[in-house]
């Protein structure tokens, strides 16, 4: 559920949150290529059906890409403050900040090889899109 909610807000952030900056596309570029495979990489990592755990990283490997991802939204997060619109530009920092911030925070959760610290980072991750979307994305008429 919540990696379809953020694609579809995701969609309309790309054309509506930098329009007034005129970085449309690169902020459409940057969602679509680090910040939406990224999340869902952190969203997806641990799962738990029907309260088992049905999937999360088993090997060294799978946990070094997890963490190459939670960099890529590191890296995007400062490319984001890049992009920041001139009016509330403020809040888009804000955002951007707190999107570094949870990624680091799941950086440390990966190092500690901690399934619950990933899933609670993983939705402050969440959250903090959650949050920017509402700021910068319209209600669908």
């Amino acid at each position: 559920m919540r990696r379809r909610a953020c694609w579809m807000l995701t969609g309309l952030t790309l054309t509506v949150a930098a329009a007034g900056c005129g970085q449309s596309s690169a902020v459409r570029t940057l969602m679509q290529d680090q910040v939406a495979p990224a999340s869902d990489a952190v969203f997806n990592a641990v799962i738990y059906t029907n309260g088992a755990l049905a999937a999360s990283p088993q090997t060294p490997e799978a946990w070094q890409q997890l963490h190459t991802q939670t960099t890529r939204l590191i890296d995007a997060a400062a490319e984001m403050r890049r992009l920041a619109p001139s009016a509330d530009g403020g809040v888009w920092l804000a955002q951007s900040d707190a999107l570094a911030a949870s990624a680091r925070e799941a950086q440390g959760a990966i190092g500690n090889r901690s399934l619950q610290a990933v899933l609670d980072a993983g939705s402050r991750i969440y959250a903090t899109c959650q949050a920017c979307h509402a700021k910068y994305v319209p209600e669908n008429p």
